[in-house]
């Protein structure tokens, strides 16, 4: 992820190991795509056009950086916190995967 720096993607605060374990500490973001639709049944039309355009956005960032996510459903797009709530970032890298042209 933190080769990905860039928009809508979390960054990185810290990240190690501990034991056998793998540390990751990212920035603080809010509810998932999935769990603001269980709560108001609807977006309405103004709020999927931006929320596509930034998913749309996101996701050729992501590509042109050689990277595949392999993993794209809602649950893993969430929204930013306070300042950032306008924005939607893309989590969950575990199944992504580097590629070559």
């Amino acid at each position: 992820m933190s080769y990905l720096k860039g928009p809508n993607i979390p960054y990185i605060k810290s990240y190690g190991y501990s034991g056998e374990y793998n540390i990751l500490i990212m920035q603080l973001l809010g509810k998932s795509l999935e769990d603001i639709f269980k709560e108001i049944k609807t977006f309405s039309i103004k709020s999927i056009c931006i929320i596509v355009i930034q998913l749309l956005n996101v996701l050729e960032y992501i590509y042109n950086r050689h990277i595949i996510h392999r993993d794209i459903k809602p649950d893993n797009f969430v929204m930013g916190l306070d300042d950032l709530s306008q924005f939607v970032y893309i989590i969950d890298f575990g199944l992504a995967k580097k590629y070559k042209i």
